[in-house]
């Protein structure tokens, strides 16, 4: 069976549009105005988790290489996992369930795909 030039260009281009990407989000509270950019999904070699760093007020991801365990929370809140913040090196990074603000709980939020996408 002979294969055509078009089987050796959609063979890459439909792994490329398979392969897991992580995207970049931009998130606004309405009621305490909490801005921010984090990132979702990991990438091709590595997976992540969205946390919030309640000691800087920012959006921190924990993140790993793709195929090995999740790092372990340093405790617990709760439900809530916490995770030492790359940035500030303290306990302090929440995982966010981005259904509510980190900051004040607010249900009311914008959440927007940057058109960022990152491996």
């Amino acid at each position: 069976m002979k294969k055509g030039p078009f089987g050796l260009i959609a063979i890459p281009l439909l792994a490329a549009t398979v392969a897991p990407a992580g995207a970049a989000m931009a998130f606004k509270c309405d009621k305490c105005g909490l801005k921010g950019e984090y990132g979702t999904g990991g990438g091709f070699r590595f997976e992540e988790i969205t946390c919030y760093c309640t000691n800087n007020n920012h959006f921190v991801s924990v993140t790993w290489k793709r195929g090995e365990a999740a790092p372990k929370p340093v405790r617990k809140d709760g439900d809530v996992a916490i995770y030492e913040c790359r940035e500030c090196k303290k306990a302090t990074a929440r995982q966010w369930d981005q259904k509510s603000c980190p900051k004040c709980g607010n249900k009311k939020i914008s959440v927007e795909d940057t058109g960022t996408i990152y491996d």
